[in-house]
């Protein structure tokens, strides 16, 4: 990567706070000439960036990991791998995940085995025991190249695999697996540097018991087999451990420009030398101080710092590279800081933020330099820094290949965080800004005309429809080539669809009618115009009902309902008690109601009057062309008037006592049964109407049995018929 040619993407949403940034690789016509911004812009801050988003995805230690998709970085808790030191990985160039390995297995962005991805070759107890490096030739293909560990005596050599992307619907697979590269005994180091051409990269090792280097030449047509190999420094032998071989142990890095190489001997010192990356030679070594276990190594992003850590020493330290002659060098160390107790100061790394991060053994976080770049303890080292999420860290972290930090311009910008109906303002602001800088700005909208388009620093623009938008900003200077751009997804919040049903709504007095705003998508708050927050509301007094109803994205819109309370009928059925003698009647009125109420008696009869003939309990209801219902009860009692029951009839045809007469009785309202004296039902009727005569039946006695039909009366007696 070449300076000259700067192209930003940000992924956002219009209610994000935290964009996202990739830097891509320049076009061949735009170096050292030209710079592209693509922003779309929420919150405010300034940023450099990295060459590539390949490093934004981090997994390492005990299922760890760590996403630089934000500023600061937040933790990753889907990780699958479990590794105590080796570990790579990578992400596409807009930070997505591809896949990463602990030097055994692969694993892809499902955070499940890679096909073909088990027993690659290595030992996750290495140190630096993989890397991943992009084949030149083929954006889909990727090396892991992997060396073997201590406790393996370093019998594996050097191995790689290749990984196919296209494969598996994108998730990968293996298709070259743990070949044979060296057989030659490497120490637990492996790192990639990028070749002076722009478009290779340098695979590096140390031999195990010899003072040489070998570089490895990946090109696109493959990996050399031959490598350059440079004898410099100290012999790589001896050490603590198990079988006496701990100073294989420790990292090997280069600085970001690719000039300096270090490399620290755990039961050693560290080395420092002079990296050519046109021929892959390495010179001028420098002996740094050893200050009792050197394990980590990681240079400032500017490059003129150099950071070491000592093992169960619990330090980290800092060179001054710029500080002249190896001895000047050598003696400018100084302590940074410490980790804590029992959390061993591991792997050293720098971060797409500029920052380097330092493994601490068994913590659940950890430790940052902030300032790299600055000389001496004023680089701000915090051993509890980023928190883990509750996952641990081991000793390593994981191994990118060297890749130098492009330093883009400054860019403030910001934009306020709007919804559809309301304009998006953008800002935006490049420094240092030439008077030929022009910015030209593309909305993503066609169909908006004109006003799909804009320039300047501060552009606004009104999207007619909820929905995702392509949104360009190129940032030039006259006279140069049309930047390259690309296009970014935007998406425009759509406002909540919410209805109380008609503009009017009627209720009859005593009842009440619900009021929904819902459903909505979750997240969703409402306010009533009397402060409640439920998403219904019961209405039940004449007035007019608002609502406002807010989106998770915070996107709001009000409806509003007019509710009127209409009048039940008021019914008035003449002055009570009521008294009734059997026989007589009485007249029930609803009185005056509103022209086309309907009315329903107690037995189903429909007019606005009821005749009461009987003692008993009489209700209607009055319903209103509204539809507005009441309902009113009478109690008409029995006024206890004299009646007589004969006892004789005489049915001889001289028309006198010709029947048996209820006298004072109603006696419709009445069932008879009349007996012989032999017990023999002679006649029976359900609403007697004083016409028995004893028809057909001889003189004598005969017995009644009278039974009121509603209130259960009755009376029993004997009845003589004389002829």
């Amino acid at each position: 990567m070449r300076p000259g040619c700067y192209l930003y993407a940000v992924e956002i949403h219009l209610m994000r706070r935290k964009p996202r940034y990739v830097h891509l690789s320049p076009s061949a016509t735009l170096m050292n000439k030209l710079f592209t911004c693509l922003l779309f812009l929420l919150g405010f801050f300034s940023t450099q960036v990295l060459a590539q988003r390949e490093n934004d995805n981090w997994y390492f230690g005990n299922n760890a990991g760590l996403s630089f998709a934000s500023t600061p970085p937040v933790p990753l808790l889907n990780g699958a791998m479990v590794t105590y030191e080796a570990t790579a990985s990578v992400s596409d160039a807009a930070g997505k995940l591809l896949f990463y390995t602990n030097s055994v297995d692969v694993w892809n962005r499902n955070h499940q085995p890679m096909a073909n991805g088990q027993v690659i070759g290595g030992h996750e107890s290495a140190a630096q025991g993989a890397v991943i490096v992009k084949n030149p030739a083929n954006a889909n293909q990727y090396y892991i190249f992997v060396v073997d560990g201590c406790d393996n005596r370093l019998q594996g050599g050097l191995k790689y695999s290749v990984v196919d992307m296209t494969q598996n619907g994108g998730l990968g697979a293996v298709t070259q697996r743990a070949v044979q590269l060296s057989a030659i005994s490497v120490t637990e180091r492996v790192t990639a540097v990028p070749h002076a051409n722009g478009r290779d990269f340098w695979i590096i090792t140390h031999g195990w018991g010899s003072n040489t280097f070998y570089c490895y030449q990946l090109s696109g047509l493959g990996i050399s087999t031959i490598p350059v190999a440079t004898s410099v420094g100290q012999v790589h032998s001896g050490g603590g451990g198990a079988f006496g071989n701990a100073n294989a142990v420790g990292y090997m890095k280069a600085s970001p420009n690719s000039a300096k190489l270090a490399v620290a001997k755990r039961d050693s010192n560290v080395e420092l030398f002079d990296f050519n990356n046109a021929t892959g030679q390495l010179a001028n070594g420098v002996m740094l101080p050893q200050f009792y276990r050197s394990y980590g190594v990681a240079f400032s992003a500017d490059n003129s710092r150099l950071y070491t850590t000592t093992l169960d020493g619990n330090s980290i330290y800092q060179f001054n590279v710029l500080a002249g002659s190896a001895s000047a060098i050598a003696n400018s160390a100084v302590l940074v800081g410490t980790t804590p107790f029992g959390a061993y100061a591991g792997a050293l790394q720098l971060g797409p933020d500029e920052k380097i991060y330092v493994a601490q053994f068994g913590s659940s976080s950890l430790g940052r330099i902030d300032n790299p770049n600055t000389l001496g303890v004023a680089c701000g080292f915090r051993s509890s820094s980023i928190s883990l999420g509750g996952r641990l860290s081991q000793l390593g972290l994981p191994n990118f290949p060297s890749t130098p930090l492009i330093v883009a311009p400054t860019v403030t910008f910001a934009a306020s965080a709007v919804c559809l109906g309301t304009a998006s303002s953008f800002v935006a602001s490049v420094n240092p800004l030439q008077p030929s800088t022009t910015l030209a700005w593309t909305f993503g909208e066609p169909a908006s005309g004109a006003a799909n388009s804009g320039t300047g620093t501060t552009p606004t623009h009104t999207y007619a429809q909820a929905g995702t938008y392509n949104v360009t900003l190129s940032v030039t200077a006259a006279g140069l080539p049309n930047p390259i751009v690309t296009t970014l997804p935007v998406v425009v919040n759509a406002l909540p669809t919410v209805s109380l049903g008609l503009p009017v709504q009627q209720v009859c007095q005593g009842s009440s009618v619900l009021l929904n705003a819902g459903p909505q998508l979750a997240g969703t708050t409402y306010r009533w115009q009397d402060g409640s927050t439920n998403a219904t509301l019961v209405a039940f007094v004449t007035g007019v009902y608002t609502v406002d109803v807010t989106s998770a994205a915070g996107c709001s819109s009000r409806a509003s309902t007019s509710v009127q309370v209409l009048p039940a009928p008021v019914i008035e059925l003449g002055p009570e008690p009521r008294q009734l003698c059997d026989g007589q009647t009485t007249l029930l009125s609803v009185g005056a109601q509103p022209a086309g109420s309907t009315y329903r008696w107690q037995d189903g009869s429909t007019a606005s009057t009821f005749e009461a003939v009987a003692a008993g309990t009489y209700s209607v209801v009055v319903t209103t062309p509204a539809g507005c219902s009441s309902k009113k009860e009478i109690v008409v009692n029995d006024a206890g008037c004299p009646f007589m029951i004969p006892n004789i009839i005489t049915p001889n045809g001289d028309k006198t006592n010709e029947f048996f007469v209820l006298k004072g009785l109603a006696p419709q309202a009445w069932k008879l049964e009349i007996y012989n004296r032999w017990g023999t039902r002679v006649y029976q009727t359900a609403s007697y109407n004083n016409d028995w005569n004893a028809a057909g039946q001889s003189a004598g006695v005969y017995y009644y049995l009278l039974r009121h039909t509603t209130d259960g009366r009755q009376f029993r007696g004997w009845l003589e018929v004389v002829r």
